[in-house]
């Protein structure tokens, strides 16, 4: 390498720490427009960045022939529990979809609602605060959602929306579990029929933040933390509907 290319490699280096810096200390760079740079590089909501992906899985929900009587309803994190394993039982499909917001939901709620569920197991936000929502309009659709699922006298289980760890998870985790205790006191507080609310925080985020035991990244749990999750709901809710 040339001396002159190592020079122009050291100057690049130099500003970009410098940038860094002033970034942090001087307010340079604001929290909104990090967090749209995080929206970049971390999950998106599907139906922006992957549209293809996003409709596959709505479709397969639609034309799924499982008879089942319990539905997981909810974004990435629900989506990745093997929730047949962790609940020891074959009726449940799992209805979540990586990235998903409560708006993205609501625009696929045909595809969930079925006349054989008898549950539904709700959990979502995080998505939605992350890209700025605010905590009225997705306790709004939370209502809209639950008013399509209870259409045939199903019971919704309104769970907890889950804090996530400051200590793991990226930029705004702080801000964004504000919003998520704001949201949680609406939710617990929903008067409606055939609705119940359980605080699935009370033993995963038991200090107001995800415990960092029961994840890798700050936002999803790890098998541990399913564990923990899936004991809840078989302590409470779910044996009061069988």
């Amino acid at each position: 390498m040339s001396k002159k290319l190592v020079f122009l490699f050291i100057v690049t280096l130099l500003l970009g720490y410098t940038w860094g810096a002033l970034s942090i200390t001087h307010n340079i760079f604001p929290k909104p427009q990090l967090r749209e740079i995080l929206a970049l590089v971390t999950e998106t909501p599907a139906q922006e960045k992957h549209n293809d992906e996003w409709q596959t899985q709505v479709n397969l929900h639609q034309q799924s022939k499982h008879d089942a009587t319990i539905a997981i309803v909810g974004d990435s994190i629900s989506h990745r529990g093997d929730w047949v394993d962790l609940l020891d039982r074959s009726d449940v499909d799992n209805r979540g979809i990586n990235g998903d917001t409560s708006t993205l939901i609501l625009q696929r709620i045909d595809s969930v609602y079925k006349e054989h569920y008898a549950v539904y197991l709700l959990m979502f936000g995080i998505n939605d605060f992350f890209r700025e929502a605010s905590v009225d309009d997705v306790f709004t659709n939370y209502q809209s959602i639950i008013s399509k699922l209870t259409h045939n006298n199903a019971k919704v289980i309104v769970q907890s929306t889950l804090y996530c760890a400051p200590e793991k998870a990226p930029f705004g985790c702080h801000d964004i579990n504000i919003k998520i205790a704001k949201l949680n006191q609406k939710l617990q507080q929903l008067n409606m029929a055939n609705v119940s609310y359980i605080d699935i925080n009370a033993v995963l985020s038991p200090s107001g933040t995800l415990n960092t035991e029961f994840t890798n990244d700050g936002i999803h749990l790890n098998l541990t933390g399913y564990e923990k999750w899936a004991e809840f709901i078989n302590q409470t809710m779910l044996k009061r509907h069988n």
